[in-house]
């Protein structure tokens, strides 16, 4: 996934992709593993449609990455929800309820490799810092903050460039 994102020419052409049923889609894809862990995914948009200039396969594997650390590394019985937002820019939204990024390690995660110590899972530490390079690619910001008052996971994905 690294390598497709990283393209051989030094451009790429981005297409219309419709955001909201690209991630209804992926939510779908993904209940039964979240269910695994009696996890809920909601999916919220105001919009049946919501274009953006992207690449669908890359777009579907950002959203994929979000999804399964968001199960991941939330808790047993947890809540994400994934959004979407059309104003005032498009933006996408995975928000979670689980122990969250600690505020020593927000910068580091989006190396490749790394992993915080101690974290569960088998994962190789390459899952944000993908979600990072595809977002660079759509020339979309990327925020990541404190979800809610349990202290989970927010990212943000917002599409400047439409």
């Amino acid at each position: 996934v690294l390598a497709r994102s990283e393209p051989i020419d030094g451009g790429y052409e981005l297409v219309p992709v419709d955001l909201c049923k690209l991630a209804k889609k992926t939510c779908m894809d993904w209940v039964p593993k979240a269910l695994q862990r009696n996890m809920e995914i909601g999916f919220e948009s105001p919009e049946k449609e919501l274009f953006v200039q992207g690449d669908e396969i890359l777009l579907r594997e950002l959203l994929t990455n979000l999804l399964d650390n968001a199960i991941a590394y939330g808790f047993d019985n947890g809540n994400i929800l994934v959004k979407l937002q059309r104003y005032p820019v498009p933006r996408l939204t995975v928000e979670d309820d689980g122990p969250g990024i600690p505020d020593t390690e927000l910068d580091k995660v989006f190396e490749r490799f790394y992993r915080i110590a101690g974290s569960p899972g088998n994962g190789c530490g390459l899952g944000l810092s993908i979600v990072k390079e595809i977002a660079d690619l759509h020339k979309a910001r990327f925020e990541l903050s404190k979800s809610g008052i349990r202290g989970g996971t927010r990212i943000d994905l917002v599409f400047e460039d439409v």
